[in-house]
């Protein structure tokens, strides 16, 4: 099932390699929060009313393939 939104998105710049998203003033997905970026379709289904994620462990800095996480 294919879901389409009719979004305004906003990219507000930050630092430390913060990451959040937010739907209707409601914070669906912080990386500061979970220590990883979302999974493919993760954020399709957050901004749709799914499941907030589980919080897991963070990798260690040196084992993140993100350039901002080192």
């Amino acid at each position: 099932m294919i879901m389409e939104f009719d979004a305004d998105v906003e990219l507000v710049k930050s630092g430390g390699g913060v990451f959040e998203v937010t739907v209707d003033d409601r914070l669906v997905f912080s990386k500061k929060s979970l220590g990883r970026f979302p999974e493919q379709g993760e954020l399709k289904g957050l901004a749709a009313g799914g499941p907030p994620p589980r919080k897991e462990a963070s990798p260690a800095p040196e084992s993140c393939p993100h350039p901002c996480c080192n």
